[in-house]
Formats: C-alpha cells, sequence, structure tokens
C-alpha cells in the first residue's frame, strides 16, 4: 500500500517538471500560421486547399511552363519504355 502514494507523488513531480518548457514559434513559424489560419479551405472531399505561401512576388519565377511540360513528358516516355521502373 505505501507504493501507491509513492507513485502519485513520483507522477505529480514529473508532471510538474519546471524544466518542460513550451515551445516558442520563431517569426517565420508565426507568419507560416497566420497564413494557413487566414487562406485554408476544404473541398467537399475533406482535403485542405491552402494558397501558396510566396516571400517574392510569383512574377519573379519566369514562364517556365512549357519547359516543365516538355521535361515531364520527356520522363514519361522513357517510362513507358521500362514498365518496371513506371510501376514503382
Amino acid at each position: 500500500m505505501k507504493q501507491a502514494p509513492n507513485s502519485i507523488k513520483r507522477f505529480w513531480e514529473i508532471e510538474n517538471c519546471p524544466d518542460f518548457e513550451i515551445p516558442t514559434m520563431s517569426r517565420e513559424e508565426k507568419l507560416c500560421e497566420e497564413h494557413f489560419t487566414s487562406t485554408y479551405n476544404r473541398d467537399e472531399t475533406g482535403r485542405f486547399i491552402v494558397k501558396m505561401p510566396l516571400s517574392r512576388d510569383p512574377s519573379c519565377l519566369g514562364d517556365s511552363k512549357q519547359m516543365a511540360l516538355r521535361r515531364l513528358n520527356s520522363l514519361w516516355r522513357r517510362l513507358v519504355q521500362d514498365p518496371k521502373i513506371l510501376e514503382l
């Protein structure tokens, strides 16, 4: 019976440990959290939709869509030639 009070005492010592601190968020993490809460939405399937957080103007990305599509198509052609890799 003496073991129960000692166990309870030990439990509360661990729970009230002064070394435990809740980590604070960095400025960037706070901005990310604010961005998520102000822009998220859910679609009809329950998936989250969040706008991309861009730190710069999207026009700085340039016009690389056509090059990306060519590379994707090239990759698909190579994968189709080797069905084992395509299955991965």
